[in-house]
């Protein structure tokens, strides 16, 4: 029964799962980002005195041509916990892989690039950016449902492409997955209140398997 509960969510969430998102710095606008703004679903979180800038520039990677990139012109910059300047977030509604095409502002100094979950205390990945190379860089979130916050740890970074994928392809679920039991099952609202059953509509659900791992999927009942 509990088998058959999983293929039947897993079908629904397949109907229903998320693609992954992806942001081509090419396609924003030429902006100086001097305040907390939203594109696309991406968050910029600036002030006057931490930017985040697009320009022009042109680099190529894996055969695909860029014309603008994101600048974080120095370190993230954060309030008791609060992002205020030089970070960018986005919404997960749970296993993630994100990727990033970056490099470092300059051919001088390596830099430090941090993937952090919810704020900047519960940190996903660090990754290392030699000097002036460009290359993609993958961090793996796994949990529920958060925010991602993406920023550099000393110095300039600039970004030409962020993707986020739910981890296990388009449909967030694997062969893997599928040959597991649940031993339980939560249920929850957008708003992230846990309801006793499944609601019409859209719901959260989170399932732990036999094996102790965690997955969280977005399901309509119609």
């Amino acid at each position: 029964m509990k088998k058959q509960l999983l293929l039947v969510l897993a079908f629904v969430a397949t109907s229903l799962s998320l693609s992954a998102q992806t942001w081509n710095f090419s396609n924003f606008e030429l902006v100086n980002h001097e305040a907390t703004t939203t594109i696309d679903g991406l968050t910029i979180h600036a002030t006057s005195s931490a930017k985040i800038n697009v320009t022009n520039n042109n680099k190529t990677f894996d055969g695909v041509s860029y014309t603008r990139r994101l600048q974080f012109g120095g370190a993230g910059n954060w309030t008791e916990g609060v992002p205020t300047g030089r970070i960018i977030s986005f919404p997960v509604t749970g296993n993630t892989i994100i990727s990033v095409i970056a490099t470092t502002s300059n051919n001088d100094d390596d830099r430090t690039f941090i993937c952090s979950a919810g704020d900047n205390t519960d940190i996903v990945d660090e990754k290392e950016m030699p000097a002036g190379v460009l290359d993609k860089y993958t961090f793996s979130y796994v949990g529920e449902a958060t925010t991602i916050y993406l920023y550099s740890k000393s110095g300039g970074i600039n970004l030409y492409n962020l993707e986020a994928t739910p981890a296990g392809g388009s449909t967030g679920i694997t062969d893997s997955a599928i040959n597991k039991e649940i031993v339980s099952t939560e249920y929850y609202n957008l708003v992230g209140v846990r309801t006793n059953e499944p609601t019409k509509g859209i719901n959260m659900v989170k399932s732990t398997m036999s094996d102790g791992s965690v997955s969280v999927e977005k399901v309509y009942i119609p």
